[in-house]
C-alpha cells in the first residue's frame, strides 16, 4: 500500500525521444526514451496535469506531494502510417522506492479500441509483476476520461472496452521496492491507434514514493543514538 506522497515527476527533453524524469527537487531519479516503431510521432511528451478535485472516484487515486490528487502526466500521440502504429515508452528507474504509474485517455468504440498497453517490468534481467492499484474517471467542463478500463494481469495488458464510445479513465499501478541498477518498465502499444491520420492521445504519468522506515527500523536507529549519547 502507499505509505508515502507520491511525487509525479516532471520530464526534461534531452531530444531525440530522450528524457530526465525528475522529482519535485529537480533531482533526475529516472530516464525515459519514447520510442515509435510504426507511424509518426505527433506529440512525444507533452506535460499536461490533471486536478484531483476532478476525479470521479474519490480516494482511489495516490495522494500526491501536492497535498491532493492532483497528477502530472505527459501526452504522447502517433499517427498511423499505412493503417497502423506502434510505440513504446521505456522508463529506467534509477532510484530505488515505491514506483507509481499511470495510464488513461486510452479510445475506445465499436469500431476502434486503441491498445492494449503492455506494461511490463524487470530488474536485473528477471521479470517483475505490475501491481494494479485503481482505477479513477477524471471530468471537467473542458473534457471526460470516464471509460471503463479492462486489466489482464496475466498479458500485463490494460485496454479500453469497445463499449465506452470515447476516451478512458486512468489505471493506477505500483512497483514497491524497487529499482536501481539494470531496472526498468515499459507502456508498449504494438498496435496503436489506426483510424484517421492524426492519431489518438494517450496519457502516461510516473511517479516515486521514498518508503518510510520500518518499525524495527526506527527502533535500532533509537538505540543506536542512545548508545552515542551513553558514550
Amino acid at each position: 500500500g502507499q505509505v508515502t506522497p507520491v511525487d509525479w515527476l516532471g520530464a526534461n527533453s534531452l531530444g531525440g525521444g530522450d528524457f530526465s524524469l525528475l522529482s519535485d527537487d529537480s533531482s533526475v531519479l529516472a530516464s525515459a526514451t519514447f520510442s515509435v516503431d510504426t507511424g509518426f510521432s505527433v506529440i512525444g511528451g507533452s506535460p499536461s496535469q490533471f486536478s484531483g478535485a476532478n476525479w470521479l472516484s474519490v480516494g482511489s487515486v495516490p495522494a500526491s506531494t501536492v497535498g491532493d490528487e492532483t497528477l502530472d502526466g505527459f501526452v504522447f500521440r502517433v499517427a498511423p502510417s499505412g493503417g497502423s502504429s506502434s510505440w513504446s515508452v521505456t522508463v529506467d528507474a534509477q532510484q530505488r522506492g515505491d514506483w507509481f504509474f499511470a495510464v488513461g485517455s486510452l479510445f475506445g468504440n465499436s469500431s476502434e479500441v486503441h491498445g492494449p498497453v503492455i506494461l511490463s517490468a524487470s530488474e536485473s534481467s528477471s521479470d517483475v509483476a505490475v501491481e494494479l492499484l485503481s482505477t479513477s474517471g477524471w471530468s471537467s467542463g473542458a473534457g471526460s476520461l470516464i471509460g471503463d478500463l479492462d486489466w489482464n494481469p496475466s498479458a500485463s495488458a490494460l485496454t479500453p472496452l469497445a463499449a465506452n464510445n470515447g476516451e478512458s479513465g486512468f489505471a493506477f499501478f505500483q512497483l514497491e521496492n524497487f529499482g536501481g541498477d539494470s531496472s526498468s518498465f515499459t507502456f508498449d502499444i504494438p498496435s496503436g491507434f489506426s483510424s484517421g491520420a492524426a492519431g489518438d492521445d494517450v496519457v502516461f504519468a510516473v511517479g516515486f514514493a521514498v518508503p518510510e522506515p520500518s518499525v524495527a527500523g526506527l527502533v535500532i536507529l533509537s538505540f543506536l543514538g542512545f548508545l552515542r549519547r551513553q558514550r
